[in-house]
């Protein structure tokens, strides 16, 4: 199951309704003017599956940006400094913990 969440600017309110983690989900981010709804969003996603991993993309022809998933508090760090206008955030749930 994917899940791409578009919903100009309510993600962190879409996030906050789940109530267990799924396999994929993706958001898009428009950087600076989102850049703390997309940590909040980060951090409920790594609350809700601890072991769930993060990647970003700033131009979907060039694929992810990251050569390897980050934990959620890796990926708050490189979303903090992140210098793009705009990204698509792809998590993937721990397998174990969407069960």
């Amino acid at each position: 199951m994917f899940i791409k969440i578009d919903v100009e600017g309510y993600e962190l309110n879409v996030i906050r309704g789940l109530q267990r983690p799924v396999p994929y989900l993706s958001f898009e981010l428009n950087l600076p003017e989102f850049r703390l709804d997309g940590l909040q969003c980060v951090e409920k996603l790594g609350v809700l599956a601890p072991r769930g991993e993060f990647n970003y993309s700033a131009d979907c022809e060039h694929g992810l940006a990251l050569d390897h998933w980050l934990s959620a508090g890796e990926f708050l760090h490189v979303l903090g400094q992140c210098p793009e206008n705009a990204i698509e955030v792809f998590w993937k749930g721990s397998v174990s913990e969407t069960r």
